[in-house]
Formats: structure tokens, C-alpha cells, sequence
């Protein structure tokens, strides 16, 4: 067993986008650890997952070396990291409010675009694909206008590739 100042590192072929991490890492997700959350490593060498267990400790997937502490820094500090596994998570519905998010699960704060605040009633579009990020030490998730009034994550799980239109 480590300690929660102590990263493990698993070398595995770094990955090229989040979707790939995210995928080849859910079958390590059992009830040891309490947070996964994706890393771009430096020099756009790629994604790195970091798993967070209940003991405090880090498992470091897909870096090793100094991009491996880089990101485990990170994570720790809570300064940067997109987390696609954490505490309430698996327990969203399709939509629930904003007030609900906040209590249930390990998100600290909710956002609109461009920083404005978002009312606790209003019902968030889940998807059933909530990606916060970890910002200034909280985990925040960014939302944006959808129909009806009520508020969608910002990103989706099937966005359009920027170029689709052009190909």
C-alpha cells in the first residue's frame, strides 16, 4: 500500500485522446478507487489517467518518469485534470437540477459559460456524460444554455469533429 504523497506509476501506451483513455481504463475502476480523471501530458505527448484510491494514494497510467510526476502534481493540487469517474457519478440521471449535482456527488461548483453563476433549480441535461474539471483546486463543471431553459454540460459525448463539414 502507498501513501497519498506516493504515485504508482503503470506504464501502458500513453494515449492519443481522452475518448481511448477512458475507455481502456474503465475495467480498472473497482470500489478502490474513488476518482479517475484524464491529463494531457506536456508537449502534446498525449493523455495520461490518473486514478485516485480511497487510501489517498494515485495510480499514474500511461506516463512515466517526469510527465508522470508532472501529472500527479497536478492532480493532487487539483489545478488541472478532467474527470470522468467520481464519487455520485455512476448515479446521474438523464437530467437532474444543478442543486442535486452539488450534493450528490464530489462536484464543487457548477458554471456557465463565460464564468456566470447558475441557479441551483435549474435542470441540468445530464446525458448521462458529466466531465468536470479541476480548476483552481475545486471540481467544476462547465454548462451551457440548452431548450426549455434548463442547462447542458458543456462537452457532450458525440461532439462533431470540427472539420466534419468540410471533408
Amino acid at each position: 500500500m502507498t501513501d497519498q504523497h506516493t504515485a504508482v506509476v503503470r506504464q501502458v501506451t500513453t494515449w492519443r485522446t481522452t475518448v481511448a483513455a477512458e475507455h481502456d481504463t474503465q475495467p480498472l475502476l473497482g470500489d478502490d478507487v474513488v476518482l479517475a480523471a484524464t491529463h494531457f501530458l506536456p508537449d502534446h505527448a498525449g493523455v495520461a489517467v490518473v486514478l485516485e484510491c480511497t487510501d489517498g494514494s494515485l495510480e499514474v497510467l500511461g506516463a512515466s518518469g517526469p510527465h508522470a510526476e508532472i501529472v500527479a502534481g497536478e492532480h493532487r493540487s487539483r489545478t488541472s485534470g478532467r474527470v470522468f469517474h467520481f464519487s455520485g457519478s455512476l448515479l446521474l440521471e438523464e437530467e437532474v437540477t444543478v442543486a442535486t449535482l452539488l450534493t450528490t456527488t464530489s462536484v464543487d461548483v457548477v458554471e456557465g459559460l463565460g464564468g456566470t453563476p447558475v441557479d441551483p433549480s435549474a435542470v441540468l441535461v445530464t446525458r448521462r456524460f458529466v466531465r468536470p474539471t479541476f480548476t483552481g483546486g475545486r471540481l467544476r463543471l462547465l454548462v451551457r444554455p440548452a431548450a426549455g431553459g434548463r442547462v447542458a454540460c458543456f462537452e457532450q459525448p458525440d461532439p462533431t469533429p470540427c472539420c466534419a463539414a468540410h471533408s
